[in-house]
């Protein structure tokens, strides 16, 4: 049965030299966008036939995703096919003592709606949770059903402002006292991987001292992928074509039929 707003701590996951690898790809397409690299990686993909290089960053990126256990966590939890969101790949810095780059409580099914399933990977490229900030996870001390988590995300979370909701808003959510906040310290290597509900945000630090990178990787369903609205053409997605042995990008023409 599939599990909703849950999050998994998976522990040395990659050895530090394969999240090397992985830094040197992001912070190359970071340094496309002033922001950050959510608009760098489509950057790259929108002009690749003007600069080669920066495609081939993107496709290192991609490489390094498929040949992650994260594909494999999608298929086992949902039954699906894995396709990765190109348009939500982001990676996102927080300088030292900056609170501009800090995210209040929200819920990734902004980013693709309630319809398919969503699995995001957080990957700390530097350790975070003491001097850097990770993630703080909301959670609800018992079981919350799925009806109940979607229409809190449609009436609270999705309404709030710039899609972030504040501390009090939790118990309309989960109900007062039914919830607590969780986080973790991690080295380079560990991740996260939660679902579109669960309901998170930058750790609160009394203090940040370093910087702090981290990628989040969005996986959908290669079948369903999401759709916000009936407008919505744009959406980039990779996936694995077994059959070529070829790692592959839709567009929003080839997914819906232009319909």
């Amino acid at each position: 049965m599939v599990r909703y707003g849950f999050y998994q701590l998976h522990r040395a996951l990659f050895e530090e030299v394969e999240v090397r690898l992985l830094r040197d790809f992001c912070l190359k397409l970071y340094s496309l966008s002033a922001q950050n690299s959510k608009a760098g990686f489509l950057k790259a993909f929108n002009e690749r036939a003007e600069n080669p290089l920066n495609m081939a960053n993107l496709e290192g990126v991609l490489k390094w995703f498929w040949g992650s256990p994260f594909p494999g966590y999608f298929q086992a939890l949902y039954r699906d096919e894995p396709a990765l969101m190109i348009d939500f790949l982001t990676v996102r810095h927080h300088a030292p003592s900056s609170q501009a780059s800090h995210v209040s409580w929200h819920a990734d099914a902004n980013f693709g709606g309630n319809k398919g399933p969503i699995m995001v990977c957080w990957v700390p490229l530097d350790p975070v949770g003491r001097t850097a900030p990770g993630l703080d996870f909301c959670l609800p001390l018992r079981k919350v059903d799925e009806d109940v988590l979607n229409r809190g995300w449609a009436e609270v979370i999705r309404g709030g402002e710039n899609s972030t909701i504040g501390d009090a808003d939790l118990d309309r959510l989960y109900g007062i006292g039914n919830h607590t906040t969780e986080t973790h310290v991690l080295n380079v290597g560990d991740c996260y991987v939660f679902d579109r509900y669960t309901v998170h945000r930058t750790q609160r630090l009394q203090k940040t001292t370093t910087d702090r990178y981290a990628v989040e990787f969005r996986i959908t369903s290669k079948r369903v992928p999401p759709r916000l609205d009936q407008s919505y053409q744009q959406m980039i997605l990779s996936i694995r074509d077994h059959a070529r042995n070829s790692i592959d990008i839709l567009t929003g023409a080839q997914l819906y039929d232009g319909a």
